[in-house]
């Protein structure tokens, strides 16, 4: 800042209207420079408040409404403030109990003054759905000098908003880089999540089941990035991240997680969201990207996960040969797309062994087993309860989903990608579903 003669202050000023608030890393420094400057603004012919003005250095201050602490660099809610939100919250609460009426300048005049508090509290508007709703619908049907009798269902939100204000957490002002990116999908028939984390990269995918009602785009959207932070939980608490780029090609979905300010569909969802990511002390920055550079998690959305497919024969030939494992059964088969002299199959087929491979024991068997990714758990339970060895063919971030469940590993290869590995069953074109990203391992294991 400069002053009368061309003097430099070297300061830094942030002014809003008549509130101006001074900065420098040097204490003595600013002190000094503070008194230049109000002598310099007197002389101009501005009139200073001495009981609002202060004037000496410190690192806690009031401005614009919030308490700012640079030591911290967080930012908080006044005190006084606070208490009288929390009073005039409790007034509300109480008269909502009683159903009593109100006028509708009265309910838009408390939006009002929890607006204000976004700034600190990014997903209050979660909770301002019913209130505007409420509002809204009154001034439609009356007008704003209208009367309306409260509603009870809005006790929920008020009892939630009066509980942030009470814990008063702070926002920090520093900005987090992330250094780790989740990219999501959905589609109809399930999601898909594509976790890229020091220099590697996880694959999660699954099928809406009967609990999920989701009526459009936007829902499965939205409900799929819930389904991706849920199941990478546990590695973004081991690598303790704090901060995850969110990529996904749904706008909707982009602009209600950057600012917390969903629709009434959506609201229940960003809600979990939210409170997940508080549990996980992770911050989400959100970017919205192109369709066609979202494939994998694309593919993962639309995979088969009933396993329409099938390994090639140049792709087993190479297994058999460096596993040194010739399978004697392919348990998981049909008749057209057997890889085995003796298989069983999930169709009632008189050439087949069995109908269903999991309604007998496998002791004494060297099975094949490319079986669909939901049944993973069950055939490797089965493995090491009926203790014998197998060759497994499987995605490779499946290794990682199901680790805890794999069996003995002895050797394995790298097949190369799906496109390359697997051939495509007739269902897959007709259904227009995708095969597993990513590459294809086969592995030698025994219990």
């Amino acid at each position: 800042m400069y002053g009368l003669g061309g003097r430099r202050w070297t300061v830094k000023i942030q002014a809003y209207i008549d509130d101006i608030i001074i900065l420098n890393s040097n204490r003595v420094s600013l002190a000094k420079k503070t008194l230049e400057i109000v002598q310099f603004l007197k002389n101009l012919g501005w009139r200073l408040s001495p009981t609002k003005c202060r004037l000496i250095p410190s690192k806690k201050f009031q401005y614009l409404g919030w308490s700012w602490n640079t030591n911290t660099m967080e930012v908080t809610l006044p005190q006084q403030q606070r208490r009288l939100l929390k009073t005039k919250l409790r007034d509300w609460i109480e008269i909502t109990k009683q159903q009593q009426i109100v006028g509708v300048k009265q309910v838009a005049s408390l939006i009002g003054e929890l607006n204000f508090l976004r700034f600190q509290f990014k997903q209050i508007s979660l909770y301002m759905n019913v209130l505007n709703t409420f509002k809204s619908k009154a001034a439609v049907k009356g007008s704003w000098n209208c009367q309306v009798q409260l509603n009870k269902r809005i006790l929920p939100n008020l009892y939630k908003l009066l509980e942030l204000i009470k814990l008063n957490k702070p926002m920090e002002l520093t900005v987090r880089t992330p250094f780790v990116i989740l990219t999501t999908d959905a589609s109809e028939i399930g999601w898909g999540g594509l976790l890229q984390i020091n220099n590697g990269e996880l694959m999660d995918a699954d099928e809406w089941n009967g609990n999920w009602h989701l009526k459009s785009s936007n829902q499965r959207e939205i409900a799929a990035v819930l389904m991706s932070l849920r199941a990478f939980s546990p590695i973004l608490q081991q690598t303790n991240v704090d901060c995850l780029l969110l990529q996904t090609d749904n706008s909707t979905t982009e602009f209600c997680l950057w600012n917390w300010r969903p629709a009434k569909a959506l609201v229940h969802i960003a809600r979990i969201i939210f409170q997940l990511s508080e549990n996980l002390n992770v911050s989400l920055v959100t970017e919205h990207i192109k369709g066609i550079h979202n494939n994998k998690a694309d593919a993962l959305s639309r995979m088969a996960h009933h396993g329409d497919y099938s390994i090639s024969f140049p792709a087993l030939n190479q297994a058999i040969s460096v596993l040194q494992l010739v399978p004697t059964i392919d348990l998981f088969a049909s008749r057209t797309m057997k890889r085995c002299q003796r298989y069983c199959s999930p169709q009632q087929d008189r050439r087949a062994v069995r109908r269903n491979a999991m309604s007998f024991s496998w002791t004494g068997e060297r099975p094949l087993i490319h079986c669909p990714i939901e049944m993973i758990p069950r055939v490797l339970n089965k493995i090491n309860r009926d203790q014998i060895e197998a060759l497994l063919i499987l995605p490779q971030w499946c290794i990682y989903k199901f680790k805890q469940l794999l069996p003995k590993i002895t050797s394995q290869i790298d097949l190369g990608p799906s496109q390359l590995v697997l051939e495509p069953g007739p269902k897959m074109k007709v259904l227009e579903l995708k095969l597993p990203p990513g590459n294809i391992i086969a592995l030698r294991v025994t219990s």
